[in-house]
C-alpha cells in the first residue's frame, strides 16, 4: 500500500480539523506504512506526529508546507542539517511576512525533497533546486504537462485536511473564526476545496492509478526521509569557569551560610549528597546558570520537584528549606532518573520582561530561546467562537 505524504492536521492552526495522532491512527489500521504530516509554514506537531507514528507502528517523515502567493511547496528532511534549514526557512517567514520562499529554496535546499502541485511555482524552482518533483493529488493532476516539458518526475500527495466530509464544516468554522467573518460570507478561496478530504487507502490508491510512476516516486521521498534522527540528546549549558563543580559548591556554601548561619553536619551531608549526584549527572553548569538568572532578580518563586533541593535553596532558586520541611532530593534528580531535572521559577510580573532581556544579553541571542504553547479551544471559548462565526450575537 502507498505511503501518505503532504497532508495538513489541527496544527495547521485554524486550518486543520484532525490531530495528528487520529489521522495517522486511521491510516495505520487500513495499512498506511509510512505518513508525512506537512501542516502549513510550522513544524509545532512534530513531537507529537513522531510519537503518534511511533505508537502506530508505521515510519515518520518530517516535513512542512510552505505557502506562497502562487500555492504551496511541500518540502521533506532528508538530513539533520535539511530540518535546521526548514527551520530557518519558517523561522525566516515568521519574521518577515513576505518572504519569497522560491528565492531562499533557490539559494539553498540542500537536503530537502520539494513537491509542489503549481505549474508557475515548477517553472520558478526547476533547475534551481536539487530534488524537485511535480505533484499530483487526488484533486489535482494539472501539473503532468509542465513536469513532461520540464523533465520533472511526478510525485503523489494527499493536500488534504480533513478526515471527512462532515469536517468540513468544522474546517470553514475555524476559518470565519481565522478571518474574523461568518461561514455565510466566507469566500471558497479562503477554504480547502469541499471534496479534499483524507481519502481511505482503497479509495486514495484508485484514484492515482493511471500513475503508478508517481505512487512509486512517493516512496522514494518516504525512503529517503522516513526516521531521520533529529535530535542526538538533550542541550545543556557550559559555563565558562574552569571550574563549574568547584564553582557551585563554593556558591552553594556561601548560600546555605546566610540561610542557615552556622552549617550543622547535617546541612553539610545534604549538600555534599546532593552536589555528588548534579556533579555526576553533569548539571553542575545548569545550576550555575540557573544561579545567574535568579540573581538578576529582586524577588522569584522557584516551585516544584526543585524545592527539594537544599543546593536550590542555598542558592536562591527556591525558598522552602527541604530540611524543616523533610523534603526527599529524590523526588527532584536521582542517578537513576533519566530526564534532566526541572527548575520552575516565578519572577513578578513587572521585572519578568526586563529579566528576559537581561538573560539574552548576558548568554547571548544564540544560546537563548523563548518556549512556546499552544492555546486550545475549551469549552466556552469553543461555544463563544463558533457563535461568532455562524453571526450570532452575544
Amino acid at each position: 500500500m502507498p505511503s501518505r505524504i503532504g497532508i495538513r492536521c489541527a496544527y495547521s492552526l485554524l486550518w486543520g480539523t484532525a490531530p495528528p495522532g487520529r489521522i495517522i491512527s486511521r491510516l495505520a489500521q487500513q495499512g498506511c506504512t509510512a505518513v508525512a504530516i506537512t501542516d502549513k509554514n510550522n513544524l509545532y506537531g512534530l513531537h507529537r506526529i513522531r510519537e503518534a507514528a511511533r505508537e502506530a507502528g508505521i515510519r515518520h517523515v518530517t516535513g512542512a508546507q510552505l505557502d506562497t502567493p502562487d500555492g504551496p511547496i511541500f518540502a521533506f528532511v532528508s538530513s539533520k542539517s535539511a530540518y535546521r534549514r526548514l527551520c530557518a526557512l519558517i523561522t525566516n517567514a515568521k519574521n518577515d511576512p513576505g518572504t519569497d520562499f522560491v528565492s531562499l529554496l533557490a539559494e539553498d535546499a540542500a537536503g530537502l525533497l520539494l513537491v509542489c502541485c503549481v505549474p508557475l511555482l515548477l517553472e520558478r524552482l526547476a533547475g534551481k533546486v536539487p530534488s524537485l518533483w511535480a505533484g499530483i493529488s487526488p484533486w489535482w493532476v494539472g501539473s503532468i504537462s509542465t513536469a513532461r516539458r520540464l523533465g520533472l518526475p511526478l510525485a503523489a500527495i494527499d493536500d488534504a485536511s480533513c478526515l471527512s466530509a462532515r469536517e468540513h464544516e468544522v474546517h470553514r468554522v475555524l476559518r470565519a473564526i481565522a478571518s474574523a467573518t461568518t461561514v455565510g460570507t466566507l469566500g471558497d478561496t479562503a477554504c480547502e476545496p469541499q471534496d479534499r478530504i483524507i481519502l481511505d487507502m482503497e479509495h486514495y490508491g484508485k484514484a492515482l492509478s493511471s500513475w503508478p510512476e508517481a505512487l512509486a516516486q512517493t516512496e522514494a521521498i518516504v525512503d529517503a526521509c522516513a526516521d531521520i534522527e533529529l535530535f542526538d540528546s538533550l542541550v545543556f549549558p557550559d559555563y565558562p569557569a574552569d571550574n563549574p563543580k568547584g564553582l557551585l559548591r563554593s556558591r552553594v556554601l556561601a548560600g546555605a551560610e546566610r540561610r542557615y548561619g552556622e552549617l550543622s553536619d547535617a546541612i553539610l551531608g545534604r549538600i555534599d549528597y546532593e552536589l555528588g549526584i548534579i556533579n555526576r549527572k553533569g548539571f553542575a553548569p545548569y545550576f550555575l546558570v540557573m544561579d545567574d538568572i535568579v540573581a538578576m532578580a529582586s524577588r522569584t518563586c522557584g516551585r516544584g520537584s526543585g524545592a527539594a533541593s537544599i543546593v536550590s535553596y542555598a542558592l536562591g532558586i527556591t525558598n522552602v528549606d527541604p530540611i524543616a520541611y523533610n523534603l526527599y532530593f529524590e523526588r527532584f534528580l536521582t542517578m537513576a532518573r533519566t530526564d534532566p531535572p526541572d527548575i520552575d521559577v516565578d519572577f513578578a510580573w513587572d521585572e519578568r520582561d526586563d529579566i528576559i532581556r537581561a538573560v539574552i544579553r548576558n548568554f547571548g541571542e544564540t544560546r537563548c530561546a523563548r518556549v512556546a504553547n499552544h492555546n486550545r479551544f475549551q469549552a466556552r471559548s469553543a461555544i463563544r467562537e463558533t457563535a461568532k462565526a455562524y453571526g450570532l450575537p452575544d
